[in-house]
């Protein structure tokens, strides 16, 4: 079949498919719970019972993003103010229909917005309906039109209508949230590459069906993944992989036994639907480390949590066996219970620990040095003698990474993120909030990863949490004891957005950064 062409939008049936007026009113419009409300917080409109509303006096306000009982009906309500940019003030939401186009092999799905009425009556459905995208799927083909497109900056996001159908280049599908109206969605299927889709499956768990039908059309390998049971790879594929993970499964093949870079009786340890992209991963990797494995040491991979990267570094010297029980006897010694903590953290630890000994040219076939009675302690000597050995083409080294990194500094609502500035800072920061970033000075030098400081803004002198940073991906971000920050909202959410606003826009200009 031939690829799309930029007016192909046209083979798009222009009637309202049958079925979506009857799904927008029984559906979308049924579970549209919301108050909108003036400014002095206490006059409304509630879309539960249609009326117009005034908060309780011993009820307080409303507020903005809260839900509340409705004080006329006492239905469970989302307060959102009519003056803000919440996409709820002129919107209900996306929905979505499958239509088959007039040359009889195109499948579209069609995309509106449902506009909201203030009058919440929407007697003329029609008229408060946008079609907002068009997606196509023919044979093994994609392809998406857009006749509005937006722009997000802070918390804002701005709507802009084109002056046709215009062709994207990706397919990634707009406004993911959306509600999808199965209505003929298996008589639209049939006869394509989509027939034999669990389509009504998918969209009982609420997952992505435009991105997972056209997976499921151009890799004919998501057919046998998912009937398999391999549910959550079908899952992480369909919401995008990240670049580690990309190319674990071969996904062009059309056999599931090709589709996997190691033999398939290696997965029988494990149920399908538990199965990882990472798991598929770190598999991959042992596989080129040890094709003859014994079924004890795949089990061993299989159930393990140890980092890909790590495992390049430590099974060089040892098996999963011996791994393991390393692992396990030195988190005996930290005092520590937790397996998860066990077979991640330590690994990095001692991962660390080996490439310093590689860096001192130690003798790793000796077992007192392989093997150290108390992995931190030896850990602490080696880090410490690197710093001793530091040369001056290492230092500039560093210096020239950390000028790179500086376009990433970044302060948001009393938080600072900033890079580590010399291996002196990186030894403090990791005495002061007891982890090992201070031995990342090589890795830093040779563009490896990134480490960053977080600081209050009222405490810029003060350790608070360090954050490592690999393309663009937060692989870790600790405070004293290893602590991860996604127990401290604010935390979390100040690099979350230091991810969209910063790093993901490739770190600020040298003049922004100046000021």
């Amino acid at each position: 079949m031939e690829k799309f062409k930029d007016d192909d939008w046209m083979l798009c049936p222009e009637e309202i498919p049958e079925g979506l007026f009857e799904y927008i009113r029984n559906v979308v419009l049924a579970e549209d719970h919301v108050l909108i409300y003036k400014r002095g917080n206490r006059k409304g409109f509630c879309y539960d019972c249609k009326e117009e509303v005034y908060a309780k006096p011993w009820s307080g306000k409303f507020y903005q993003n809260v839900n509340v009982r409705c004080p006329n009906c006492g239905g469970l309500v989302h307060c959102v103010l009519e003056t803000s940019e919440n996409f709820l003030v002129e919107n209900v939401e996306n929905v979505v229909m499958a239509q088959k186009g007039t040359d009889g092999e195109t499948v579209f799905f069609r995309q509106w917005r449902v506009l909201r009425d203030p009058s919440g009556e929407w007697k003329e459905l029609k008229k408060w309906l946008k079609e907002t995208v068009r997606y196509a799927i023919r044979g093994t083909y994609c392809a998406k039109w857009q006749k509005e497109s937006k722009e997000n900056y802070y918390f804002a996001c701005e709507r802009y209508d084109l002056k046709t159908w215009t062709k994207w280049k990706g397919t990634a599908v707009y406004d993911n949230a959306y509600y999808f109206c199965p209505y003929g969605i298996e008589d639209v299927l049939k006869g394509t590459r989509m027939e034999y889709a669990n389509i009504l499956e998918h969209l009982g768990r609420k997952e992505n069906p435009i991105k997972y039908l056209m997976n499921f059309a151009m890799y004919p390998v998501m057919e046998f993944l998912d009937k398999a049971g391999y549910s959550l790879l079908v899952k992480q594929k369909n919401d995008g992989l990240e670049k580690e993970t990309r190319y674990a499964i071969r996904w062009k093949r059309k056999k599931l036994k090709e589709c996997f870079k190691f033999p398939l009786h290696w997965l029988k340890w494990k149920e399908p639907e538990k199965y990882t992209m990472r798991d598929i991963k770190r598999m991959n990797v042992f596989y080129e480390i040890r094709p003859q494995a014994t079924q004890k040491e795949v089990e061993q991979v299989v159930n393990t949590h140890i980092s890909v990267d790590d495992m390049k570094i430590l099974l060089r010297y040892m098996n999963m066996d011996k791994l393991g029980k390393y692992l396990e006897k030195q988190e005996e010694i930290r005092g520590k219970k937790d397996l998860w903590d066990s077979f991640y953290k330590t690994s990095r630890m001692y991962r660390d620990y080996i490439e310093e000994c590689q860096t001192l040219e130690l003798d790793l076939n000796d077992k007192q040095v392989l093997f150290p009675k108390n992995l931190k302690q030896a850990h602490e000597r080696t880090m410490a003698q690197i710093k001793f050995e530091k040369n001056k083409a290492d230092q500039e080294k560093f210096q020239k990474a950390v000028e790179k990194m500086e376009r990433y500094t970044w302060e948001w609502k009393g938080l600072l993120i900033r890079p580590a500035r010399t291996q002196e800072e990186l030894k403090a920061e990791g005495e002061a909030l007891h982890h090992c970033v201070g031995g990342y000075c090589k890795r830093i030098a040779e563009q490896e990863t990134m480490v960053f400081f977080i600081r209050k803004t009222e405490e810029l002198d003060k350790p608070y949490y360090t954050l490592e940073l690999q393309n663009k991906l937060v692989q870790q971000c600790r405070t004293e004891h290893n602590k991860s920050y996604g127990t401290e909202p604010e935390v979390f959410e100040f690099v979350d957005q230091w991810l969209k606003q910063v790093v993901n826009k490739g770190g600020k200009k040298k003049e922004d950064n100046a000021a």
